[in-house]
C-alpha cells in the first residue's frame, strides 16, 4: 500500500502540462528552424497519459529536433468539423524503435503545455 502511495506522489501534475490524449486529436502539423517544410504526422497514445507521433529516421527533421524543444504545433481534431488548435508542445523524448512494424521510426513523445482555450483556428 505505501508502494502505491509513492508513485501517486510522484505522477503529481505539472501544472504547466495539458494532458491530452491522441484521442482528442488525429493529426498533428509543425515545422522546425532550420526546415523548409511542415511536416505532418498521426498522433499516437503511447502511454496512458501521454502522445507522440512516429518519424522515419531518415527523415530530415530527425536532425532537427531536440529534447525540451517547444514548437507551436497545429492539431487537428477528430472531429472534422472543429477548427484545428494551435498549442505549445515540449518534446519530451526521442526514442529508436528497433524491433517489430516500426523499426526504423523514432517515437517523439509530445507534451502540450498550458494554454488558454481561445487558440483556436479558423
Amino acid at each position: 500500500m505505501e508502494l502505491i502511495k509513492k508513485i501517486k506522489e510522484k505522477k503529481a501534475v505539472d501544472p504547466h502540462i495539458f494532458r491530452a490524449s491522441a484521442t482528442q486529436y488525429y493529426s498533428v502539423e509543425f515545422s522546425v528552424e532550420g526546415s523548409y517544410f511542415a511536416y505532418q504526422f498521426k498522433l499516437r497514445n503511447v502511454r496512458e497519459s501521454s502522445m507522440g507521433v512516429l518519424v522515419r529516421e531518415d527523415s530530415e527533421i530527425m536532425g532537427l529536433l531536440k529534447v525540451g524543444a517547444i514548437i507551436k504545433m497545429k492539431y487537428y481534431p477528430e472531429d472534422s468539423f472543429l477548427p484545428p488548435e494551435l498549442l505549445d508542445t515540449e518534446i519530451r523524448y526521442i526514442a529508436e524503435e528497433t524491433e517489430g512494424r516500426f523499426a526504423g521510426y523514432y517515437m517523439v513523445g509530445l507534451s502540450l503545455l498550458a494554454q488558454r482555450p481561445h487558440n483556436q483556428l479558423h
